[in-house]
């Protein structure tokens, strides 16, 4: 006979489950969720160059509140949440920081990569993609390109 649940009891997270490394605690996904924002891991890789895109493009680091499962091996200055996720050729430590958008700007981005998929994708239904195929490469010879070249 199962145990009555108490209804005062804190929600619990299994040992030993499979779970992604990089999912994040219900309380910080409700937090950035309730004040409209859309969540995403951002790697730190070209010395950084791919988080300054994603702040120019509208991101803000996550910081942390005290309740984080992941991403708390390693909290940066001013309290960014971050994940250490492999070594870049170096050898130096690469990072994921947890980077948030408002949800407005998140629906306008992926409307706008949708309408270049279907561009896309008409392309190829109607036979007029460019680009693949045969091409030289100087010192390299005939290799096979897999591309498409397509302007949106």
């Amino acid at each position: 006979m199962a145990r009555p649940r108490k209804v005062d009891r804190k929600d619990r997270v299994p040992f030993g489950t499979m779970k992604s490394k990089l999912a994040m605690d219900a309380d910080t996904t409700k937090r950035y969720a309730d004040a409209g924002k859309v969540l995403r891991w951002v790697n730190d890789v070209d010395g950084g160059t791919r988080v300054k895109q994603a702040q120019t493009g509208g991101y803000e680091f996550c910081t942390a509140a005290g309740s984080e499962v992941a991403g708390t091996d390693t909290i940066d200055e001013g309290n960014m949440i971050r994940k250490h996720v492999g070594s870049d050729a170096k050898g130096h430590p690469q990072y994921a920081y947890l980077m948030a958008i408002d949800k407005e700007f998140y629906e306008e981005d992926k409307a706008a990569k949708e309408e270049v998929n279907k561009k896309v994708d008409d392309a190829i239904k109607g036979g007029t993609l460019a680009g693949g195929g045969t091409e030289k490469i100087p010192g390299k010879g005939e290799t096979y390109i897999k591309q498409a070249d397509y302007r949106p």
